[in-house]
């Protein structure tokens, strides 16, 4: 199971973030085998990426797995992708939508996938609500896909199995 937890930039860029993820985590009671990615925006990333950076390291070195979340939406620089050490592309919802009717999306989404499979990373698509832009993304060879079609959000109790 997959379950994404949010960290602001302020939290991020404070540097403590690693210790303070951990120990809510701790406080949740969340299970050993549940695989925790921690999103990290590109406008995140462009703040400062060098103070940025020091945090992810802690993060990964506690066993986290990274996702570099709305992909595209922000300055979607190649230099970034490079230099971050992330896990997952999550492509952001505005190219997933319209995906079975859009060939430049349809082509956008190619480009992606082709670029994080060459650099080691999976991508996941934001936005998935029908069935039609689920087979599409299978087709174009994405890794993973969030959205209505696939599960509506639930309570945290419930996403993490506790009812």
């Amino acid at each position: 199971m997959l379950a994404n937890l949010r960290v602001s930039t302020k939290v991020v860029l404070v540097g403590a973030v690693a210790v303070g993820v951990g120990l809510l985590l701790a406080g949740l009671r969340v299970k050993q085998d549940l695989e925790v990615l921690q999103l990290v925006t590109e406008r995140m990333a462009l703040v400062d990426l060098e103070k940025v950076l020091p945090a992810v390291d802690a993060l990964r070195a506690r066993g986290f797995q990274l996702a570099l979340d709305d992909f595209g939406t922000g300055v979607s620089s190649l230099y970034l992708l490079r230099r971050l050490p992330v896990d997952y592309v999550k492509v952001d919802r505005s190219f997933v939508r319209n995906l079975a009717v859009d060939v430049h999306d349809q082509a956008i989404i190619r480009s992606v996938v082709e670029l994080c499979r060459g650099l080691g990373r999976f991508v996941v698509a934001e936005g998935v609500e029908t069935e039609e832009v689920l087979e599409r993304l299978r087709g174009l060879g994405v890794d993973y896909a969030q959205g209505y079609q696939i599960a509506r959000p639930g309570p945290l109790e419930e996403v993490l199995g506790r009812r």
